[in-house]
């Protein structure tokens, strides 16, 4: 948390920035904008690494990881972070990685929106009858984008990333009642994996609704 909070804006690192250019073209100044007013991501600051922020005997810096994430737990609260590599071009090097010698078990990223719902602060004014929407997604860049989709309506869907592991029944038992949950992990082993984890954890609430995929 200490690295985290000492982070600098996104706006103020070159690379960071040329990183979310590449990525997200004529979306990416909205997006900084997005990141840094609800605090959702910084880059690393030019600090000391400690030594848990460091990949195969270099540092987090020196090894092009300049994007920071915070993680939080089924209370809505930080306990860890990823990082992700903001350097262009082909690599060895995965693309996101946790502190070194801890994972992301019982951790997501999470919006303000999903971080307000894990902490059951339920805005006093929300529409009487109106479920909850939560959208979960794999990974940081499904998380960026669909950060870009939200309106100003304090009504749209809360968003959370999940990792390995990440979802767990502490997770489900948080949500209001009656939340839709839209699943939107990759078509592949590793995002049906993350899918099936969520409805594992989610048997004990069966107020709650799983739409898989592209379904609204």
């Amino acid at each position: 948390m200490a690295l985290y909070n000492a982070g600098r804006p996104i706006s103020e690192d070159a690379e960071v920035v040329a990183y979310l250019e590449d990525r997200y073209q004529d979306h990416a100044e909205r997006l900084v904008d997005i990141l840094e007013h609800l605090n959702l991501a910084r880059a690393i600051p030019n600090t000391p690494a400690p030594r848990w922020a460091r990949i195969f005997g270099k540092t987090w810096q020196q090894q092009g990881f300049r994007l920071m994430f915070p993680l939080v737990d089924a209370t809505g609260h930080m306990r860890s972070m990823r990082v992700r590599r903001t350097t262009l071009g082909p690599s060895e090097l995965p693309k996101a990685l946790p502190p070194v010698g801890y994972g992301c078990r019982g951790l997501v990223l999470a919006c303000d929106r999903a971080v307000a719902l894990l902490r059951r602060a339920i805005p006093a004014d929300w529409p009487e009858g109106l479920l909850h929407r939560v959208t979960l997604v794999e990974g940081e860049t499904d998380w960026m984008t669909h950060l870009l989709l939200r309106t100003t309506s304090p009504t749209d869907p809360a968003l959370i990333a999940l990792y390995s592991g990440a979802w767990l029944p502490d997770h489900s038992a948080a949500l209001p009642q009656g939340t839709i949950l839209t699943i939107r992990t990759d078509n592949d082993e590793a995002g049906h994996r993350y899918a099936e984890g969520v409805v594992r954890a989610s048997r004990n609430r069966r107020d709650l609704t799983l739409l898989r995929g592209g379904v609204q």
